[in-house]
């Protein structure tokens, strides 16, 4: 299950590993998901119900509520139609509803998950599993949508997601930080298979996309990560302005992201 998030999470590697000191000047400051993210969360919580369950068609949580908490670190609540907290006003939450489009787009990442399943050998699986890199640096370790693993042959990993902006699959920080920990703790697996369902962003190479990580290539990135992390911890460490300014709670205390938006 979720665990605190971490300060050098996989979710923002791409900025801490080109920001190092991004860090710093974030310090406890928590950033607040918009609208898009959150209704991410609400679709993930669904995603997680039906794994646990053993369920295979999304429809059946059609008119369901998910109710996401604005800012902070509680889970996500799914309610029945007919739940009388389902339409309850609760300050600092927001509720979804499970409509056709979400239902769509959870039933496209399932069915991946379904036929990932189907092709392995008495897989262990996993929903919403916390992988904890620790080992490479304290602040390092995130949670993972699904994965399954089965023995000595290939791990797999699923993330979902939802926005309707393309997330490329192939050098992805993000996906390799989640490869490292899954191969971590599966040493005797051959090395990882990493999948993006997105549902909602069509791409020329179809809606799910996988990319292979072997054991050494994995070692190799090991080595990039834990240097980045310690850059990180670094006095007056540097700050760099570039796309992965966009989602940093700091942004607008930052000298380098200011003097980046005059330049354009």
């Amino acid at each position: 299950m979720v665990e605190t998030h971490r300060k050098l999470s996989p979710s923002s590697a791409k900025r801490w590993m080109n920001c190092p000191g991004s860090v710093a000047l974030i310090g406890d400051e928590s950033s607040v998901g918009g609208m898009p993210a959150m209704m991410g969360t609400a679709a993930h919580k669904v995603i997680e119900t039906m794994i646990l369950k053993g369920q295979h068609e999304a429809s059946a949580y059609s008119g369901y509520w998910v109710h996401v908490k604005v800012a902070g670190d509680e889970p996500s609540e799914l309610y029945a139609p007919d739940d009388p907290h389902a339409l309850a006003e609760r300050k600092g939450w927001h509720a979804f509803l499970v409509n056709e489009d979400m239902v769509f787009g959870v039933q496209v990442t399932i069915d991946e998950t379904d036929r990932i399943i189907g092709s392995m050998f008495k897989p262990e699986v996993f929903a919403e599993r916390f992988l904890d890199m620790s080992w490479l640096d304290p602040r390092c370790g995130g949670t993972a949508d699904w994965t399954a693993v089965e023995p000595f042959g290939w791990a797999h990993l699923v993330d979902h997601k939802n926005g309707r902006v393309i997330v490329e699959v192939t050098d992805n920080d993000q996906l390799k930080q989640y490869a490292v920990g899954v191969a971590h703790e599966n040493p005797d697996a051959e090395g990882v298979r990493v999948t993006i369902s997105q549902p909602n962003a069509p791409h020329e190479e179809g809606r799910v996309r996988t990319v292979e990580f072997t054991r050494d290539e994995l070692a190799v990135y090991e080595i990039q990560m834990k240097n980045a992390a310690e850059a990180t911890s670094a006095p007056n460490a540097p700050r760099r302005a570039g796309d992965w300014c966009l989602r940093c709670p700091a942004k607008t205390r930052c000298p380098e992201f200011d003097a980046a938006m005059a330049a354009e």
